[in-house]
Parts: C-alpha cells; sequence; structure tokens
C-alpha cells in the first residue's frame, strides 16, 4: 500500500502563476492544484483534505489573510505559505 502524496492548494488570482508553481510542485511528488480566486479556495479547503495552502497575499475577491484567518476559525489542520509581490512588511508581521 503506497502513502498518498501531501496535498498542496496553490491560490493566486494570476492563474498562470498558480498553475506554474503547482506544476513545479507535482515535479516534486505532490499532489498539487491550482486557483484562480480565494473564495475557490474557501470551497476546497472546507471540502477535502489539504495538508499546505500556499496563497497570494493580495487577491480581489478573498485576500491570503482571510484565506489564514479561514484556516484558523474553522479548525482546519494546514500550514500556510502567504506570498506577495508587494514588499509590505506590514503584511508580513499581520500573517
Amino acid at each position: 500500500m503506497s502513502e498518498r502524496s501531501p496535498r498542496v492548494v496553490v491560490v493566486d488570482d494570476k492563474v498562470a502563476l498558480a498553475e506554474t508553481l503547482a506544476d513545479g510542485l507535482m515535479d516534486h511528488g505532490f499532489d498539487a492544484s491550482a486557483l484562480g480566486s480565494g473564495r475557490a479556495a474557501l470551497e476546497v479547503l472546507r471540502g477535502r483534505e489539504v495538508d499546505v495552502l500556499v496563497t497570494d497575499l493580495r487577491m480581489p475577491d478573498v485576500d491570503g489573510l482571510t484565506l489564514l484567518d479561514a484556516v484558523r476559525v474553522e479548525g482546519l489542520d494546514a500550514p500556510v505559505i502567504v506570498m506577495t509581490a508587494h514588499g509590505a512588511v506590514d503584511s508580513a508581521v499581520e500573517s
């Protein structure tokens, strides 16, 4: 019986970036999927087991900090990596 690969969800409103990151993770043995919105990520997080969430900080519908809060508040057991192209120290500290 084989062990399942860790499930990683990558979320970015720039879908091509999320897909590129997910593809790279799959190349290294992860079960990775790419999503283009925070709202879609919330649905996935609530519907299946996710081992790691990688999310953009700034997205138009549901941002990365909201996803981070949702993981904590809803008791979802998944580490969250928040990434951003914007050098915002205050947001990094808040995360």
